[in-house]
């Protein structure tokens, strides 16, 4: 069989019907190793893609984890400015006299006003005894260094009080078993 188009006229050898056979042969392995070369290029370049499309998302998640740990640290840090503030205040000689003066002096408004700033300075500073001791976040109650519950953390409540020396103790205690009636309740608040 000859080449489309060419007509056998009984002109071409028997030689020339091969050669032609093997051209043809030929071509059409060309043709198909491009065709497998094309294919293993497509695939590749979707490999490529992906690949560099999971390294984009990873270095982006990096800098989004740096981002937040900094975040994290300013908080914590902020907290920890606060708390100082709030620790200066309540330990200050001098408003502490000013509070006192409040309190046992004049009038009855003074004197309230004296012991509501006196608790004022003492619930402040044991909410912040209390937040910067639990390592969890529960409830209204979040913290970003510590953004998950902790199992252990819900077996007590922190309780605070005024030491002898007027600084703040802090304990844990353990919580009472649930009673049957308050489980129902929460089974209630559920659904």
């Amino acid at each position: 069989m000859l080449t489309p188009g060419i007509i056998d006229d009984g002109s071409f050898t028997e030689e020339e019907k091969q050669a032609d056979h093997r051209a043809r042969r030929t071509m059409l392995g060309v043709v198909g190793l491009l065709a497998v070369c094309a294919a293993l290029g497509v695939f590749l370049a979707f490999n490529f893609v992906q690949a560099e499309r999971a390294r984009t998302l990873q270095q982006w998640q990096v800098r989004l984890g740096i981002v937040a740990d900094s975040r994290s640290a300013d908080v914590s840090q902020w907290l920890d400015q606060q708390f100082s503030t709030m620790r200066n205040l309540a330990q200050n000689a001098s408003l502490q006299m000013y509070v006192g003066g409040l309190t046992a002096g004049a009038k009855d408004t003074q004197a309230v006003e004296g012991g509501y700033l006196r608790n004022l300075l003492t619930v402040a500073e044991a909410v912040a005894i209390s937040a910067l001791e639990r390592k969890e976040s529960r409830g209204a109650h979040f913290r970003d260094d510590y953004p998950d519950k902790s199992e252990e953390a819900a077996k007590f409540n922190l309780c605070i009080k005024p030491g002898p020396d007027g600084s703040m103790v802090l304990t844990r205690e353990p919580l009472s078993p649930m009673t049957d009636e308050m489980k129902q309740i929460i089974e209630e608040m559920k659904s």
